[in-house]
């Protein structure tokens, strides 16, 4: 506990939340590649920061992605009574064991609550959806042979 010059006891309270990314490459963290945001006590955007360089030789390829619309008819039909509890859109990185993955797949991670508990953790069901227009791009990539 802190005190002031008179004796009085310092309140503290939290201003502020920070989060902070890391980065890979092919499965390796690079040191220093960072993104960080800063929420401030209500939960709104205060600050963004992002040391995160180009890598030298490779080229981002554009990805079309869907529209809201495109996106709802993607879903399964079978979690439209579901309470929606947390939605997470980005790009997914496999395990470099497991899969060989050229790049990240792009897709939103919705989490159920399961009163009936058909999910895969009980009262929890996960959908995972393809953001790319073509639905048949591999989100982990191509799994390599000789792996469960």
């Amino acid at each position: 506990m802190f005190v002031e010059g008179d004796g009085e006891p310092v309140t503290s309270y939290k201003s502020e939340y920070s989060v902070s990314f890391g980065r890979r490459y092919r499965g390796i963290p690079i040191e220093g590649a960072t993104m960080k945001v800063t929420l401030d006590a209500t939960g709104r955007m205060v600050r963004f920061s992002r040391d995160w360089r180009s890598i030298v030789g490779e080229r981002p390829e554009p990805v079309a992605l869907l529209d809201e619309a495109e996106l709802a008819a993607r879903r399964d039909p079978d979690v439209a009574g579901l309470q929606l509890r947390a939605m997470r859109c980005g790009f997914l990185e496999s395990s470099t064991i497991t899969y060989k993955q050229d790049s990240p797949g792009v897709a939103c991670v919705y989490e159920y609550d399961d009163p009936e508990g058909r999910g895969t953790l009980a009262n929890t069901r996960y959908e995972r959806i393809n953001l790319t227009d073509d639905a048949s791009l591999p989100l982990e990539g191509q799994r390599l042979t000789g792996n469960p």
